[in-house]
């Protein structure tokens, strides 16, 4: 290791001449310090390059809030700093490698604004002393907050249009499609960016029935959004105001649960209550309805959490009677429980 302060070596306007026999070694490694302690990524020069036998180079891909990050490694050496290629829309865009490692270099990516669809990054790299080529593509949305725009994915399936201000800052959207059972969803990234006005995402079908809905999660469970669907393109459409997260057209067949139903009658008074449970779209309480002898009651729903009661003012005549309650989901799945008693 040598450590060359800044009158031990010669500073050009394009280069730096360090003073370094070397003829000892086979491989130099050079980092810059600055005087408050930073420090600059390595510089790899090879004075003599391994022999070794050729290795593949593998392309990692991580899309940041703000660009693209490249990292490319080996399990062999990179005899030369790696040149690193992005095609976008026939558009050759040439990056800057950055050594961190003798076998890892990155390459930071911005990509442009107005071009939705996939890019091809690839690599054109010295391992060990021997050529080595290597690609991959990507899917990639880029998303502005000063534009307006719209584009679609798996061959029309899934549309997503938004207006200028849909987001605070430039988003890179990526989509990728999933299963949830046996239904198709879109999983769409990243689901960590606050949005302002959002987009409007449209999911089309050929299967439709009367129990299809469209659905959306992020980091809970599903949330059922609509089941109203446009017949002229066969899809559902719904605003995403918030978040991004997962969305795709579930079914829903399958009534609603009643739970811990209990009924009480006492000095003539009726007391009831118990909790309510869907399996996906949800109950919509106002399609819970409670009857005594055929006559309407209205009960207390607390939505948060599922539950419904109700407490009689008026005392009950003696005799025989019946209550009955019938709940529906959002997808108009109906469920009906009858209980009758006597009031001695």
């Amino acid at each position: 290791q040598h450590t060359l302060t800044e009158n031990r070596f010669e500073l050009t306007m394009n280069e730096i001449l360090l003073p370094v026999n070397t003829k000892p070694y086979d491989v130099i490694k050079i980092i810059a310090h600055t005087k408050y302690g930073s420090e600059s990524q390595p510089i790899y020069r090879f004075i003599k390059k391994p022999l070794g036998p050729a290795r593949d180079v593998h392309i990692q891909t991580d899309v940041l809030h703000d660009y693209v990050l490249f990292t490319i490694t080996t399990t062999g050496v990179f005899t030369e700093s790696p040149e690193i290629v992005v095609d976008e829309n026939n558009i050759t865009m040439t990056l800057t490698a950055s050594a961190i490692d003798i076998n890892k270099y990155q390459a930071v990516y911005v990509p442009s604004d107005d071009y939705h669809s996939n890019r091809i990054v690839k690599v054109n790299a010295e391992v060990n002393g021997k050529q080595v080529l290597a690609s991959s593509d990507f899917l990639l949305f880029p998303i502005s907050p000063n534009k307006a725009n719209s584009f679609s994915f798996d061959n029309g399936s899934i549309n997503i249009s938004y207006d200028s201000g849909a987001v605070f800052k430039p988003l890179y959207m990526q989509i990728e499609k999933g299963k949830y059972n046996r239904f198709t969803t879109y999983n769409i990234e990243p689901q960590d960016i606050l949005l302002n006005r959002g987009f409007r995402i449209s999911v089309r079908s050929d299967e439709i029935d009367n129990y299809t809905g469209l659905y959306y999660r992020s980091t809970h469970g599903w949330i059922f959004q609509t089941s109203e669907i446009d017949r002229e393109s066969n899809s559902f459409s719904t605003l995403l105001t918030h978040s991004l997260g997962e969305i795709g057209l579930l079914k829903d067949d399958t009534p609603p649960t009643f739970g811990r139903f209990r009924l009480r009658h006492y000095n003539r008074n009726l007391n009831i209550s118990f909790r309510y449970h869907d399996n996906l779209s949800g109950v919509d309480t106002d399609e819970i309805k409670m009857y005594l002898d055929d006559e309407l009651i209205i009960p207390e729903i607390d939505g948060e959490h599922r539950k419904v009661w109700y407490n009689s003012q008026e005392s009950l005549e003696k005799g025989k009677h019946t209550v009955r309650i019938t709940m529906k989901d959002k997808m108009k799945n109906e469920s009906q429980l009858v209980r009758t008693f006597n009031v001695k």
